[in-house]
């Protein structure tokens, strides 16, 4: 069973050429979803800490909200702390959190201006910076109606929270295809090449058989499978095996057989996770376009509720969540 396909000149030309781009990305590049994820989950858990306070539940422990309320930060003194609908400190969390939602866009804006102008660059960074958005938008919201959902305004929530979690699927399926397969293609030489230059430096000559083996047995390992290679898997199957062999690479890595060095571990899983996505990538490009259409409808519903909420509110003065 041939794994690697075979390259032609022209690709292998332009595989270097994006191969040499994406070595570019600096570390703050690559730090900045980890960061921001991290940003977003200490303001939950502070906001989460502080709401237990105010709705009672932590009655003796200290509070930053209530620091800054009785120190006039932020606060007037006729501003009552409460944490239900319509008072001050829900107002601002509803429309900090629905500003921060509407920024989500601009990275919409971002790819489109690039799809037109035909300029190939990375919008990595962009994407994570609306997943930041979209994952603090959403939660500033929650805080907002004190987890009291009812009404009309409770279709625009959970339009909110669909809008949510697809975007953690959007964002797997954005991964699968990060890199076009001329930049995988290229990947895998130079991994190939690193195989057999760990051989030399332990000064054994590799056994291609035993590698080629290694490397079937990887790609098994990291969800792959021979119907894969042939393109004669359903798309559900393709995306449950890709998921389990994430998964499996996350906690473990393809056993190295005897007669390889063991640190063949590491490159193999790398190996077998790039042929993953080389070959997972027709799939994964036809459930791309599975989630724009379910993800974009829910969007518009939510922006349209959620304008009717915003005006009924400022017009008819309705505190409701």
């Amino acid at each position: 069973m041939t794994l690697i396909p075979n390259a032609r000149g022209s690709e292998d030309r332009k595989a270097c050429l994006v191969g040499a781009r994406e070595s570019q990305q600096s570390p703050w590049g690559r730090l900045l979803l980890p960061t921001l994820v991290w940003l977003w989950t200490f303001v939950t858990v502070w906001l989460g800490y502080e709401y237990l306070i105010l709705n009672g539940h932590l009655t003796k422990s200290p509070s930053l909200l209530r620091w800054m309320h009785n120190n006039h930060i932020f606060f007037s003194k006729q501003t009552i702390l409460s944490p239900e609908p319509g008072e001050p400190l829900s107002w601002w969390l509803g429309w900090v959190g629905f500003g921060l939602i509407c920024l989500t866009n601009i990275y919409i804006v971002r790819k489109k201006m690039a799809f037109r102008s035909g300029q190939k660059q990375s919008l990595t960074a962009w994407l994570d910076t609306h997943i930041f958005l979209g994952l603090l938008g959403p939660t500033l919201i929650v805080f907002h109606c004190n987890f009291k959902v009812r009404g009309l305004v409770a279709i625009s929530f959970w339009s909110m929270v669909i809008c949510f979690l697809s975007g953690v699927v959007g964002r797997y399926f954005y991964v699968q295809l990060l890199k076009d397969r001329a930049s995988l293609r290229s990947a895998l030489k130079y991994l190939d090449r690193g195989f057999t230059h760990i051989m030399r430096q332990s000064g054994e000559e590799l056994d291609q058989r035993l590698l080629a083996d290694a490397k079937a047995a990887a790609f098994i390992y990291a969800g792959g499978s021979e119907a894969m290679l042939k393109g004669k898997l359903p798309v559900a199957s393709v995306l449950y095996q890709s998921i389990i062999g994430d998964l499996r690479l996350l906690f473990g890595r393809p056993i190295v057989p005897f007669g390889l060095p063991p640190s063949f571990g590491r490159p193999l899983s790398e190996y077998a996770l790039i042929l993953r996505r080389f070959y997972a990538g027709k799939y994964f490009r036809k459930l791309m376009g599975y989630w724009h259409a379910f993800h974009k409808p829910f969007a518009i519903f939510m922006y349209v509720v959620t304008v009717i909420h915003i005006a009924a509110e400022l017009v008819f003065r309705v505190k409701t969540p």
